[in-house]
């Protein structure tokens, strides 16, 4: 559903990957762009990168994006790093300098886009994992969502990690044989045994290591055992970080599913049965569906980002 604002509007979702933008005007049909996020793996921890792939996202937009008047911008980590709010909305005042910027969490963003609005709960798996879960009267609770030194399991970083565990350790004679072998190295174009070196030196390790998971999830379909297991661990902590964030809404609010790892059906499919088995009375309210971030209007955004 359209947002209907009565004034031209920029929104704008940066995850850690990737950043959407679309500019919508009354009367005009909207005009959305996707662009890699330059390496904005810390999300808002790493302004600059924000603020540049902002920036390159608005330059593909129609001319007058930059002269909106209400600007949408949700940004991965946001709520982490309160102490970088100021700064980060002078940086982007300056880039839609008639704009009346709302900022907020890429995950209230989806929870708001996914939901309508609605008390309900929204699990984002992308590059990393994290819940959402938000009661009618405003209570809300978040799951996971810590990184991927010490959380997001089931997430992209996580499933491309384990895949990549699970050849070196093939390669080592410390674990069972396994195609995610071959297929690593066929997916970084080098020997698998040169893979730690290799990511130590890269610029955005975490980035390269999520890029398997697809790989992961292909050696699934294939019927590869090994991905077989690590996607089923990984639907498993899925559905824990559901339940969890799925407490402030309560048991009868509807779960909607979001992120790039979400589009592949049997993966899907399986997380949802995950759930259903921890959270069986959702059965009739989940959903899954792929987020097109957006905010209904000003006003929502805003109290949905005091409320978290």
């Amino acid at each position: 559903m359209p947002v209907e604002t009565g004034v031209p509007v920029v929104v704008a979702d940066v995850g850690k990957t990737s950043i959407r933008a679309e500019y919508r005007s009354p009367g005009v049909a909207p005009v959305g762009v996707e662009t890699a996020a330059g390496g904005v793996v810390g999300g808002v921890a790493e302004t600059g990168r924000v603020l540049a792939g902002l920036s390159r996202a608005l330059d593909r937009l129609p001319a007058p994006a930059r002269e909106v008047d209400v600007a949408c911008v949700g940004i991965a980590g946001y709520l982490a790093h309160p102490d970088l709010h100021a700064s980060l909305e002078r940086e982007l005042q300056a880039l839609l300098p008639s704009a009346r910027l709302e900022l907020t969490s890429d995950l209230v963003l989806a929870h708001a886009g996914a939901l309508d609005g609605a008390a309900g709960t929204v699990l984002i798996v992308g590059t990393g994992a994290v819940a959402l879960g938000i009661a009618a009267d405003g209570e809300a609770r978040m799951a996971d969502g810590l990184g991927p030194l010490l959380g997001d399991e089931g997430g992209g970083a996580w499933i491309g990690r384990a895949g990549l565990t699970a050849g070196l350790r093939a390669v080592q004679g410390r674990g069972p044989d396994t195609a995610l072998r071959g297929a690593a190295a066929e997916h970084f174009g080098i020997a698998i045994e040169e893979l730690p070196g290799f990511l130590l030196r890269r610029e955005h390790p975490v980035r390269d290591v999520a890029g398997f998971a697809p790989v992961v999830i292909r050696e699934w379909h294939s019927g590869c055992p090994t991905a077989a297991a690590i996607i089923a661990t990984a639907a498993g902590h899925l559905a824990e970080t559901v339940q969890a964030a799925a407490a402030a809404p309560g048991p009868s609010a509807p779960v909607a599913l979001s992120g790039s790892l979400v589009l592949d059906r049997r993966f899907r499919e399986v997380v949802i049965d995950d759930v259903l088995l921890r959270v069986h009375h959702l059965r009739e309210t989940l959903h899954a569906e792929r987020l097109r971030g957006r905010c209904r209007d000003e006003e929502d955004v805003r109290h949905r980002r005091d409320g978290v």
